[in-house]
């Protein structure tokens, strides 16, 4: 067989890795993986790795160039598909300006436009190994200085609490699973039981009960308490009602801690998700929304409506009362609330976040991270969408 001589890119490797130049998801598959290299410095068990299997063994793959007696085996044919992705050999003409590809050493660099390097590689459990060790090792061997730079390792799926197994038939078809339930419940399920330190345990009667019991009581609820016919039943302001931050100042102790944690969230969860911690993120985002349903409730301005509508007739009275103030502040601040919690959960339910966010008037350029900043929306509503 033909061999690879990984012994002699091994500390090449643990310098990399103990730098801290790749960043590994989770961290204990860093420690992990440099216990593998200090083992085999000792032992010598990766000083050389077999590329390579007679034809008479491996009847299918690459032919080893100039010898087609012998295939090409793993992990070299299979680590290699993310170079030839990339149309890799590329022209290494240090004259030619326009391809760039090496540097005043000679090494190789990526060329412009290219999906080059692979800065971000999302791997399973089970062959962290092969992309922390033989994959920067093959990269070296032929001159590429662009390591990954962080590598995010998942644990499996499970099928109530068994690993899957076409074998023992107990496997999930995923394409009936979105047919069935749609992509946003899907998404909302799986990133939500997903965790990098563990595997994730699949229970269909889960998907509908994290769906109900989570979903639809909190976000759902939220939506459908802001859209209630009670709390503008008879036109109570005969005119369109801009909403913005100008309300803060009439804010009591209660809506100043609704705001702060609203306001709070997008940082948060920006945090989590670059941390690759998505189900943390949903889950804070939720006790966001848990907490605007019960301000909702406390605040009750439905009651405020029923009574300016009790109490005073005149539109334009009703207009500058103390209780439409009330309504307005309590209003633009679940609607900056429920606007912020539906854009942090936007990579997880896309399709759900955009209804939403099209129902509260959000145009689709005010979507992104630079309009998640509480107080920066202002909304113009209809009397009767109070």
């Amino acid at each position: 067989n033909y061999v690879f001589k990984l012994k002699n890119f091994l500390p090449q490797i643990q310098s990399w890795i103990q730098s801290k130049s790749v960043d590994i998801k989770p961290s204990y598959k860093y420690d992990e993986t440099l216990s593998v290299l200090q083992q085999a410095e000792h032992s010598g068990v990766l000083d050389q790795l077999s590329v390579s299997r007679v034809s008479e063994r491996v009847r299918w793959g690459i032919p080893v160039p100039d010898h087609p007696d012998h295939m090409i085996y793993v992990w070299l044919d299979a680590l290699a598909n993310y170079l030839s992705a990339t149309s890799y050999p590329w022209n290494n003409d240090k004259n030619n300006n326009n391809d760039n590809n090496a540097d005043e050493k000679g090494a190789i660099v990526r060329p412009e436009n290219s999906a080059w390097p692979p800065d971000y590689q999302i791997i399973g459990k089970d062959i962290t190994k092969f992309h922390l060790i033989y994959w920067p090792a093959f990269l070296m061997g032929v001159g590429l200085k662009h390591l990954p730079k962080k590598m995010v390792v998942h644990g499996h799926w499970t099928l109530q609490g068994r690993k899957m197994s076409k074998s023992r038939g107990n496997i999930v078809d995923p394409k009936q699973m979105l047919d069935t339930y749609g992509s946003d419940c899907m998404r909302f399920f799986l990133l939500g039981e997903a965790h990098l330190e563990s595997d994730g345990n699949f229970n269909e009667e889960m998907i509908t009960e994290r769906w109900n019991g989570i979903m639809c009581d909190s976000l759902g609820n939220l939506v459908a308490r802001l859209c209630a016919e009670a709390l503008n039943p008879a036109n109570v302001t005969g005119e369109k009602i801009e909403l913005g931050p100008e309300i803060e100042q009439q804010w009591n102790q209660d809506d100043e801690e609704m705001r702060r944690v609203a306001s709070e969230l997008p940082e948060k969860v920006d945090k989590m998700y670059r941390e690759v911690e998505v189900s943390e993120a949903i889950r804070e985002v939720f006790k966001v929304l848990h907490r605007a349903n019960k301000y909702i409730l406390d605040k009750a301005p439905w009651k405020l409506v029923k009574q300016i509508m009790k109490e005073e007739e005149n539109v334009e009275r009703r207009k500058e009362s103390k209780e439409m103030g009330e309504i307005k502040k309590t209003y633009y601040t679940l609607l900056e609330t429920l606007r912020l919690c539906v854009m942090a959960l936007s990579p997880v339910i896309p399709e759900g976040s955009d209804k939403v966010l099209t129902m509260l008037g959000v145009e689709e350029d005010k979507r992104n991270v630079d309009w998640m900043v509480w107080g920066k929306f202002k909304y113009e509503i209809e009397p009767d969408d109070l």
